[in-house]
């Protein structure tokens, strides 16, 4: 990747207030992201029930049109429960042209076993792109939960959550034939805190630890993952994008000072040796080398 800003997508969510208290201002967050060279950004109308989508709503129309929107669609707009029918996903389409004027990459939005008709499914997009609606369908793929190739051959992108913790997901995504939309980089913090990161009551992520004996797994897998190289951020980084079919990765920022980090991090991304790459991926497969339950791992 020469240009490594091109191959960067400014994830909003934790500009929504659902990961926890929103210290800056995001409006300025966004500015910033425009500012920096970064113009390409995942949302969804569920996002801070709704804020993400009011956000976009106060910049102004000479900015807006730099920008770069994928979004998702999947969930009912007044109830947030998931819905996938073709009457709710065109309303939801609907909602987010009025907002966002265009739409990149419409995501569906983790689905597990709610769609029953993947061919109706499969149609609508088509339809959508071809009256220009969406450029780009997609499958933002929900934990561990993934389709036949014959299903998600049809959309353009895949989009999964690819780190150093879950390596294999890599290897289950990359038979398909889409382009990968990688999320989660630093698995929620974890890879460039010295300790387990504390989050608020109101975050989601809190219940990543459900048990001690969960975070003691985890902290685990960190310091085996630290036997390849200490600095995990950096190890991050040029392993994610030595990973030939990653198209894009997706980078959740919550502040200015993250996307100035962001920027000045790219510049020091270097080739990994497809020793440390291949030692990754092993370690991923032998689930880390701890004799325990799967569902204890990160």
């Amino acid at each position: 990747m020469k240009n490594k800003s091109n191959n960067i997508i400014i994830g909003t969510w934790g500009l929504s207030g659902d990961l926890g208290k929103v210290k800056e201002n995001p409006l300025n967050v966004l500015y910033k992201a425009i500012e920096l060279g970064f113009n390409e950004f995942d949302l969804a109308p569920t996002y801070g029930q709704g804020k993400i989508y009011n956000l976009i709503n106060k910049i102004t129309p000479k900015v807006k049109n730099k920008m770069i929107f994928n979004t998702k669609c999947g969930y009912d707009e007044n109830s947030y429960k998931k819905t996938f029918t073709i009457r709710d996903i065109k309303k939801s389409v609907e909602k987010s042209l009025d907002i966002l004027g265009k739409i990149n990459v419409l995501y569906l939005h983790n689905p597990r076993n709610e769609i029953k008709d993947w061919k109706k499914i499969i149609n609508l997009f088509e339809t959508l792109k071809n009256k220009k609606f969406i450029k780009y369908s997609g499958v933002s793929l929900a934990k561990k939960f993934y389709f036949e190739k014959k299903i998600i051959n049809n959309f353009d992108y895949v989009q999964d959550e690819i780190n150093l913790l879950t390596a294999n997901n890599y290897n289950e995504i990359k038979k398909y034939k889409s382009k990968i939309h990688s999320r989660s980089p630093f698995a929620l913090g974890l890879l460039v805190n010295k300790k387990i990161i504390k989050f608020e009551k109101n975050d989601y992520r809190k219940n990543l630890f459900c048990s001690s004996e969960r975070e003691k797994v985890i902290l685990s897998q960190i310091s085996n993952l630290k036997l390849i190289e200490n600095d995990l951020k950096k190890l991050s980084l040029d392993f994610l994008f030595s990973l030939e079919k990653i198209d894009k990765v997706i980078f959740g920022i919550k502040t200015c000072k993250h996307l100035v980090q962001l920027k000045n991090d790219l510049k020091t991304i270097r080739k990994i040796s497809p020793i440390k790459n291949n030692e990754v991926l092993e370690l991923n497969k032998k689930n880390f080398n701890l004799n325990i339950n799967q569902n204890l791992l990160y």
